[in-house]
């Protein structure tokens, strides 16, 4: 196979990523590396129901012939899943479980899933019944997660804070270790999932209708997946000059399958060359370049990298939780490769801040960050001013230069962000979520 064209990752999807646009669909083929594939677990059921008495011998005959071949069709894997299904009834869901629960993560799977966990995805859904992505069943409640997010972009807490969880995960064919009832096995699982429960495909057309999909580990060789995909191509009237309405990251695409897939179904396929290897490390790879481009702390990092940043708080104890994960980027920053250091310079009062500046003439700070504060120094007629507001007034005397967020309570905000921007402030902040959104909208120059 010659160089492939579709080896990179493109920057559209970066950026649906970035700004809460991008769902990761995740399939069997993301850990299939530490899963038996769904052929081998048939084989295992077949192999432990024959050594029960009186399940019914004569379908189990008919599974054998079905998976007698060493890589059997789609068709013929699920004819097969549903004749077991027929012999063993509810058994069937405790077999399977039975043949993956002594299945545990490699080092490099924990690192996959590590990875896939740090990418702020609007949601995650997926089809596998592992337990490697802990989730919810499908409900109202998770499509109105998923669909109707209050806090999805990477400067929402869930995102960075330590014990948030990051991306909604939605297990779209069930948990087998927490509900083995619920789990999606066999033709008329696959059908009653699809054509009894309206709430379900009503779910997933408007997922894939409105965000943009990141397929993980899937072969499409799914007709339902396939139909549906069809059937939002349609409703969308897809033009391949408006760009993929989906991206995959799959193994060996060749140049012309990955111009039929972006031109005839809407799907750029990110690719890399798997001949003669074991451990799909292409795969690795580029959802490690994803997870660089797009995880929270990274993306800050880049945004403070050669920065120097003045927090000027008298009381910084307040400011632990995202003045971690500010630190944390920073010095991330740092250690990247030819990346200049961060300075987050914490100061106690307007004064010093002043002081400071003032040394730096005729360069300024990149950015200062200032509580608005009620210990202010007073101003020519005796009144006492705010931190903040003093620290505006005196800049704007002194000819000192540099953006200013006020980041503040809630109280009173309306009158006080008014008088901040009134004095050349940047903006008037009163959560973490709400100021990193204006660091990165200051630092990137936007």
């Amino acid at each position: 196979m010659a160089a492939l064209r579709y080896a990179e990752v493109p920057q559209g999807l970066v950026e649906s990523i970035q700004s809460g646009q991008c769902v990761a669909f995740v399939g069997a083929g993301f850990s299939a590396e530490v899963v038996p594939g769904w052929a081998a677990l048939l084989r295992g059921v077949t192999g432990r129901l024959k050594a029960e008495p009186g399940t019914a011998p004569d379908l189990l005959v008919r599974v054998e012939q079905l998976l007698s071949k060493a890589d059997p069709t789609a068709r013929e894997l699920e004819a097969a899943a549903q004749l077991l299904m027929d012999a063993a009834g509810n058994r069937f869901a405790e077999q399977i479980h039975a043949e993956i629960s002594s299945v545990r993560a490699t080092p490099r799977m924990k690192r996959r899933v590590e990875l896939l966990r740090g990418i702020p995805f609007r949601a995650i859904l997926t089809t596998n019944f592992d337990n490697l992505l802990e989730g919810e069943l499908p409900s109202h409640q998770a499509y109105d997660r998923v669909l109707r997010p209050h806090e999805h972009r990477w400067w929402h807490s869930r995102f960075w804070d330590e014990g948030h969880p990051g991306a909604a995960v939605v297990k779209l064919h069930g948990d087998l270790g927490r509900e083995p009832g619920s789990v999606v096995l066999a033709t008329r699982d696959y059908r009653r999932r699809l054509y009894s429960e309206p709430a379900y495909m009503g779910f997933l057309r408007s997922l894939f209708a409105t965000t943009t999909v990141l397929y993980l580990g899937f072969s499409f060789t799914d007709a339902y997946l396939n139909e549906l995909i069809s059937e939002v191509l349609a409703l969308l009237g897809h033009v391949p000059d408006r760009g993929p309405i989906a991206y995959a990251i799959a193994n060996d695409v060749s140049d012309a399958m990955g111009d039929y897939l972006t031109q005839h179904e809407g799907i750029h396929a990110i690719t890399y060359d798997s001949r003669g290897k074991t451990d799909f490390s292409g795969f690795d790879s580029h959802l490690g370049f994803i997870h660089e481009q797009t995880n929270p702390t990274r993306h800050l990092g880049r945004l403070l990298a050669g920065k120097r940043i003045l927090w000027v708080d008298a009381a910084p104890d307040n400011n632990t939780a995202g003045m971690r994960f500010l630190l944390d980027a920073a010095q991330g920053a740092a250690q990247a490769p030819s990346a200049a250091p961060c300075s987050i310079e914490q100061i106690r009062s307007c004064a010093e801040a002043v002081a400071v500046m003032a040394e730096l003439k005729p360069a300024s700070p990149d950015l200062v960050i200032t509580q608005w504060g009620h210990q202010g120094a007073c101003d020519d007629s005796g009144s006492e001013l705010p931190v903040a507001e003093r620290l505006l007034l005196d800049m704007r005397h002194q000819d000192l230069f540099a953006p200013v967020i006020v980041f503040a309570s809630g109280a009173h905000a309306d009158q006080n962000r008014q008088r901040a921007l009134a004095l050349g402030a940047q903006g008037y902040v009163s959560n973490w979520a709400d100021l990193f959104r204006q660091i990165e909208r200051v630092l990137s120059g936007g």
